[in-house]
């Protein structure tokens, strides 16, 4: 069985954030893109949106994640608070270059506006299907939010550059505050799909929860069905759905296993579990969360 493997890779991101970048618009750093209007693609909406990363777009002269002079481009996008979006960034052909596409996508969402300087807060990188990239999230405000579209390799490159298509969708919450204890949803049609890496990737609509946590705080989940497999993932501290910028505790279960998150932090904030299937899903759609919790010791 295939899972999604994005936990697998992790990157300190952070650990760079105060490395210069020079783009080929504007200066900026990795903490305070500056996204000036060269360098804008258009805002996102739900649904598909094609753009592509040639000779001509913005360059950044390092890329803390690929350590390549990067091509790249921005989106903007409006997103509420206590809603779960998915966005996904496929690499396709690029009619203005004769149908180029060697792209391979890196993806990265910032937080702007609002007080101090724009952040990263979730990057994605090979988290689909052969050189797809792939997260979900929760916002942490209602705002606007820029999705950067970049070049993995080399912007001089030209057989790396191409076009890219970005899906993006709002996905179905099941509970922003479950209770303690035992609580049963009936799973709603989600069309937020992770896919997993290799040849026949396994496709898995999530469902979302978000669960407020406190201060040293232990929390442990399973999830029981009684007529299919469940799959989930919870991960601490907001938006960084892969845990790559953020030092957030995260896990992933097959069917009915129990697992454990610890915030081992004096800051409270919360966990997000994405909730699918591995399997078709049963008639009764219906799939109930076990959740214990537990002030640690500190």
């Amino acid at each position: 069985m295939t899972f999604p493997s994005a936990l697998q890779r992790s990157a300190l991101l952070a650990t760079t954030a105060l490395v210069l970048l020079a783009s080929a618009c504007a200066q900026d750093t990795v903490v305070n893109p500056i996204f000036g209007a060269g360098c804008d693609a258009g805002r996102l909406a739900p649904g598909k949106t094609r753009g592509a990363l040639n000779e001509n777009s913005c360059v950044e002269t390092y890329n803390p994640w690929t350590s390549y002079r990067s091509a790249y481009a921005s989106h903007g996008m409006s997103l509420e608070r206590d809603k779960a979006y998915m966005l996904t960034v496929l690499p396709v052909a690029d009619p203005s270059r004769n149908g180029r596409n060697g792209l391979d996508p890196v993806l990265t969402v910032y937080g702007v506006g609002g007080r101090g300087p724009a952040r990263p807060l979730a990057i994605s990188d090979d988290d689909g299907a052969d050189r797809g990239s792939e997260l979900f999230f929760f916002p942490g405000r209602t705002g606007t939010y820029r999705a950067q579209i970049s070049s993995y390799y080399d912007a001089l490159d030209v057989d790396d550059l191409g076009g890219y298509e970005v899906a993006f969708t709002a996905c179905p919450v099941l509970s922003l505050r479950p209770d303690t204890g035992a609580t049963e949803f009936t799973l709603p049609e989600s069309a937020c799909y992770r896919t997993g890496e290799g040849d026949t990737p396994t496709e898995i609509a999530y469902r979302f929860i978000r669960v407020p946590v406190a201060a040293y705080e232990e929390l442990t989940i399973r999830f029981t069905a009684a007529d299919f497999t469940p799959f989930w993932e919870a991960h601490l501290r907001g938006m960084d759905s892969h845990g790559r910028l953020n030092a957030g505790d995260q896990t992933q279960a097959e069917g009915e296993l129990a697992r454990t998150l610890y915030n081992d932090s004096p800051d409270a904030g919360y966990a997000t579990i994405a909730v699918g299937v591995l399997d078709s899903t049963g008639p009764s759609r219906r799939i109930t969360l076990h959740l214990s919790r537990r002030i640690l010791d500190n």
